[in-house]
């Protein structure tokens, strides 16, 4: 059951008789707005503490003040249809928390090329590569609208091959990497055509 909220009782003029009621729907109300997700009054340990944290989805980013940050839930484009996101002071970088984001944001499951953040700035990315061929091979990180940007070199870029090789004793390596992407070097014939790559960083 929902109440009331009576912002203007009791005033100077009114009597208690006229205004006992008000005044206990209000306590009622507040007693029941702290019940949800809070510890009630009477608890001696926890009291004034969050049960938990529920945030309901909203329509755009709330703004920031020079000394203030928000945390905050919206839609995702990637698996789930809502995540956790942080903004910055002053109306600063939105920056995704939880779960994941791809380029398709078919809501079905994790896609590739996709990404996840591990804490409010690192990030993991991921991605398939095709056309692998002997010699060096230039792949670029996604730039699809919403893919975050790495700030500097990526810490580490591990791969693995995606389709069949005709040969496993293969001495491929990463022989240089960016912001933007990196250079896998093929040596000798017989590598695979694809492979699964994943970058760290921030």
């Amino acid at each position: 059951m929902s109440y009331t909220f009576s912002t203007n009782v009791p005033q100077a003029a009114q009597k208690i008789s006229a205004t006992q009621v008000p005044i206990q729907n209000n306590f009622q109300a507040v007693n029941e707005l702290i019940a949800v997700n809070h510890v009630g009054f009477t608890d001696p340990d926890y009291y004034g503490m969050h049960t938990y944290l529920s945030l309901p989805a909203q329509g755009s980013a709330p703004t920031t003040s020079s000394s203030e940050m928000a945390i905050y839930c919206a839609a995702s484009t990637g698996a789930n249809p809502y995540e956790i996101y942080y903004r910055y002071p002053s109306d600063g970088t939105i920056v995704q928390l939880s779960g994941s984001s791809t380029s398709t944001g078919s809501g079905t499951g994790v896609s590739t090329p996709g990404y996840a953040y591990l804490s409010s700035t690192v990030f993991l990315m991921w991605g398939t590569a095709t056309g692998i061929t002997t010699g060096a091979n230039t792949i670029t990180f996604p730039t699809t609208s919403g893919f975050p940007t790495f700030s500097s070199t990526p810490y580490q870029i591990y791969y693995t091959q995606a389709s069949v090789a005709s040969s496993y004793v293969i001495g491929s390596y990463i022989s240089s990497s960016s912001t933007t992407q990196f250079v896998l070097e093929v040596p000798t014939s017989g590598f695979a055509t694809s492979i699964y790559w994943l970058a760290l960083g921030v």
